[in-house]
């Protein structure tokens, strides 16, 4: 069961990374200095989580953040670099008390509400938000990047020739994302996107618990309904209307 719980994550961050990249978002190009070809070289292996984490501290510096974000838990749980990231994304949803609010968890409050604004309440609570809940936070940074991410269309990165070898790879990387896509389309069809992030977060050590027992619940139904339909089979023919009588002892 716990492979099957990494499995969906993985599903569920690839369908909320996918853009994370020069290829689907170029403009992410504007990250780096225009004289800085060494971290330009970086940026196009740099992986979807640390492209995020890049993201966000490009935006938030900007707006005068001055620590830096290097994990969706510890640094992200008193709400203040979410408050400098609406700030810059969507000053006109957002007001001076969210920046200058203190608590964190009515900072927290304010931070979703400027977010709802934007539909990008999806994955979080406050509460998961001041726990440093480190996948949902993910999400939540994701989909705000999803919906606005701030960077400006004229920064395009270059167009590179692919090579025969690059050909065949990423034929085989399409023929992936193909498959992934279709089976995350099968699964999402059951479990929401968010339920699932919630589950895995928060309910790890039920999840095994809980589908065991669902199917063991299956089975014994399925093994039932099978006697019963015998029973029926045998004592009931097919056309006929009469009503077994019991043995004589």
């Amino acid at each position: 069961m716990l492979s099957f719980q990494i499995v969906s994550l993985d599903f569920s961050q690839i369908q909320l990374l996918a853009d994370l990249n020069l290829k689907k978002t170029p403009e992410l190009l504007e990250l780096v200095a225009d004289d800085n070809s060494k971290e330009a070289e970086e940026l196009v292996n740099l992986a979807p989580d640390k492209m995020l984490l890049k993201w966000m501290n490009f935006h938030i510096k900007k707006a005068g953040y001055k620590k830096t974000v290097t994990n969706f838990s510890t640094d992200v749980k008193d709400g203040e670099a979410y408050a400098y990231l609406l700030s810059a994304l969507a000053p006109e949803h957002s007001s001076t008390t969210l920046i200058e609010t203190t608590d964190p968890k009515e900072r927290a409050k304010k931070v979703l509400e400027t977010a709802e604004k934007l539909d990008c309440t999806r994955y979080v609570t406050s509460k998961d938000i001041v726990e440093g809940s480190a996948n949902l936070n993910l999400a939540f940074v994701a989909e705000i990047f999803q919906h606005r991410n701030g960077l400006s269309s004229n920064n395009v990165a270059p167009v590179v020739e692919d090579t025969p070898g690059d050909v065949r790879t990423g034929l085989v990387i399409s023929i992936s994302s193909l498959a992934l896509k279709y089976i995350f389309g099968i699964l999402h069809t059951f479990i929401s996107r968010s339920v699932l992030l919630v589950v895995l977060d928060k309910t790890k050590s039920y999840v095994s618990l809980i589908l065991s027992t669902t199917y063991g619940i299956f089975c014994y139904l399925m093994n039932q309904s099978h006697l019963f339909f015998l029973y029926l089979r045998r004592n009931f023919p097919r056309g006929s209307n009469r009503i077994p009588r019991e043995k004589p002892e």
